[in-house]
């Protein structure tokens, strides 16, 4: 392995091997190894760690967790490290033999804040399946609330089973983590039990405790399966009194399926509406509609209160004519700091592509917001209505105005509310 730079790639492909390379490496650096290579080998920053094992249907449990050990020790100064598994595990894995899966000791041996990667600022798992007791949770979760540098979390197709009661720990695991990182995104992961997620009895408590974090500034869930209208409810209602998350970005499962034809929802980047189409089919899709409307009027109704939000992505499959009334109200009467609404539709590649929303009274009051909107009416209520800046926010306010000048609404906006920026005699 060479260490000419500060990201490293390993690619295990026996546990074995992978550990006696480590051991070895570990030794050299307390023995023999000069000081310069020394200085190369703990001097890397960013890791991957891959998991492409020939032989899965070997129990490797304490390897695995020997293994991260192993890692901890010998690249103590990592700062991201991304875990991923070239495996396809099974719908079911708690219940084939031949399943690869991980033991969640082996993560928390990686986040454990003394015998771990103590400067360890992101995380990335990608298509893992971490198997728990209730025991080895509880100490995942303490490991992960004492270790005070992660800021950034990324989870893809990743699952976690407590296998003493059959029920998904992902709940636990979101929950703690949610409480430290500044930047979440959960995609195509499975939070909730199998039986919960069927059976349509998942109440959702981690989604609520991510949106009532005090440390999370951006949030992506996209491709959650057990993701219903209900829960975008109680996001919404919790996101209400949040005032630390400036990002929030969400796309359902279910809404990948039976999407309109992409020159529908877009054309020069903006959605145009098929409206003979629309009432010919809404008698047939009222329910449909009136369960959407449910999230976005939940989230609407959060605009009102929210002063935080600054952009929001949304399905667009789910924003419709009545979406746009009332996002537009919260808008008009009261949100004065969100800035961007972009709404989103999955990318021919698997990914996501977004777009703005195409309605004029919410691009309307958004441009509003970016031109200041919100720092007119603070200042307009501090003063009681007298609106005469001087010095500092004098100055402020012309390179506002002259940053919005191509923009008449922005400009006329600015001037109807503070006209004093017209006399040239004020100082």
């Amino acid at each position: 392995m060479g260490y000419h730079n500060s990201h490293q790639e390993i690619r295990v492909l026996s546990v074995e091997d992978a550990i006696e390379t480590l051991t070895k490496l570990e030794h050299r650096l307390k023995e023999g190894t000069s000081v310069k290579q020394r200085k190369r080998v703990k001097g890397v920053q960013s890791l991957s760690l891959t998991l492409a094992l020939a032989d899965t249907s070997v129990p490797q449990d304490e390897q695995l967790v020997t293994l991260c050990q192993g890692v901890a020790r010998c690249f103590p100064k990592l700062k991201s490290l991304q875990l991923s598994s070239e495996i396809e595990h099974e719908e079911h894995p708690e219940s084939h033999g031949h399943t690869f899966c991980i033991p969640v000791q082996a993560l928390t041996a990686l986040l454990h804040p003394n015998k771990g990667l103590k400067k360890l600022n992101e995380l990335t798992l990608d298509g893992l399946y971490f198997h728990a007791n209730d025991e080895s949770i509880r100490i995942l979760v303490k490991a992960i609330s004492r270790h005070d540098g992660i800021k950034k979390c990324y989870l893809y197709d990743t699952k976690m089973t407590n296998l003493s009661s059959g029920r998904s720990a992902m709940e636990k695991f979101v929950s703690a983590i949610a409480k430290k990182v500044e930047k979440l995104v959960i995609i195509g992961c499975r939070l909730a039990a199998l039986e919960e997620a069927e059976a349509g009895v998942w109440d959702g408590s981690c989604l609520v405790k991510l949106c009532r974090s005090t440390t999370l500034q951006e949030v992506k869930l996209h491709n959650i399966r057990e993701l219903q209208e209900e829960h975008m409810v109680l996001m919404s209602q919790a996101l209400t009194t949040n005032t630390s998350i400036r990002k929030l970005s969400i796309l359902k499962t279910q809404e990948l399926a039976d999407l309109p034809p992409e020159e529908s929802l877009h054309a020069s980047n903006h959605r145009q509406l098929d409206k003979k189409k629309k009432k010919k089919s809404s008698r047939r899709s009222n329910r449909q509609t009136l369960s959407s409307d449910a999230g976005t009027l939940a989230m609407a109704n959060m605009l009102r209160e929210n002063t935080t939000l600054e952009e929001i992505c949304l399905s667009a499959v789910d924003f419709n004519e009545y979406s746009a009334m009332f996002l537009g109200n919260a808008l008009e009467q009261d949100n004065t700091t969100l800035r961007e609404l972009w709404l989103m539709i999955p990318a021919h590649n698997g990914g996501t592509s977004s777009f703005p929303v195409d309605d004029r009274r919410i691009e309307h009051y958004l441009r509003l917001n970016r031109a200041g909107r919100y720092r007119v009416m603070q200042q307009a209520a501090d003063a009681g209505g007298s609106m005469i800046p001087t010095g500092d926010e004098r100055k402020f306010w012309i390179n506002t105005l002259l940053v919005s000048k191509r923009d008449i609404d922005c400009s006329f906006f600015l001037l109807r509310n503070m006209p004093s920026l017209c006399d040239g005699t004020i100082r």
